[in-house]
């Protein structure tokens, strides 16, 4: 299992039991909402012994009530903590890596930053739908903002 496996199965542990929810009652709640986890494989998930397909993480996200990259990013106590994205990028600024999963920024090391702000327009234009690119410059701003 690679790292972000790893990562959605410490965060679902978590979040789940934050939310004072056993494994039972998330599987009630993700059955509610039309889909079907057992609670065995929600424990298979949480012990790295399961993969999650995409839907699966959708589906946990709503039952818990959080967004899909709290479940699949990194969680960290500092911005500065680094983390690894994949066997090969090496580690990452937690910061960095929010910011690149938000669709802010392309993912760089220090020393690609400087040429990756060039790439920024190109980045977002890929990553984020042109209607959540609203600045207070933007026609989106004033259709929120101003009307």
């Amino acid at each position: 299992m690679g790292a972000t496996g790893r990562d959605v199965a410490l965060n679902l542990k978590r979040i789940r039991t934050a939310a004072g929810l056993t494994q039972a009652e998330l599987s009630a709640r993700i059955s509610d909402l039309g889909y079907k986890i057992l609670p065995a494989s929600i424990g298979k998930i949480e012990t790295q012994d399961r993969r999650v397909e995409v839907d699966d993480l959708m589906v946990l996200a709503v039952a818990l009530d959080v967004s899909p990259l709290g479940l699949m990013m990194p969680w960290t106590s500092r911005p500065t903590d680094t983390v690894e994205l994949t066997a090969h990028s090496g580690h990452v600024l937690a910061y960095d890596v929010w910011r690149w999963a938000m669709g802010s920024v392309p993912i760089e090391t220090r020393e690609q930053y400087e040429d990756a702000l060039s790439d920024v327009g190109v980045f977002r234009d890929h990553s984020v739908p042109a209607w959540m690119q609203v600045t207070t410059s933007s026609p989106a701003y004033d259709a929120l903002y101003r009307s």
